[in-house]
């Protein structure tokens, strides 16, 4: 009996100490927020709009070339499709890249 209350005792000891240490690893965390505040890591959508586009046609292919895809959304280009064209060449439907460049941290020089 008294094997099993010393067990249970150190149990419960180990559970505080583990709630004591989430709750004030969470106090530290909500200081940190508070201490950052907003910061947003994406472009302005300003910027983004200056990045230049372009409609897709498929008549600017070459004759048998594929029809490519935008990276993000791994969907054919289609006839009218607005592609946004960054600076590195790459090609992605404006819809899908504009997301991500909002939220994703990102360098633009424009």
């Amino acid at each position: 009996m008294l094997e099993e209350w010393l067990l249970y005792s150190r149990f419960t000891t180990s559970v505080v100490l583990f709630v004591d240490c989430l709750l004030l690893l969470h106090q530290h965390l909500l200081n940190l927020i508070e201490s950052v505040g907003d910061v947003s890591r994406g472009l302005e959508p300003s910027d983004i709009d200056k990045l230049p586009t372009k409609s897709f046609m498929s008549s600017d292919l070459n004759n048998g070339e594929p029809v490519p895809e935008c990276n993000i959304c791994i969907s054919e280009y289609e006839d009218g499709d607005r592609l946004r064209l960054l600076q590195c060449t790459h090609k992605f439907h404006a819809k899908c890249v504009d997301r991500w460049l909002a939220v994703s941290h990102t360098k633009y020089d424009g």
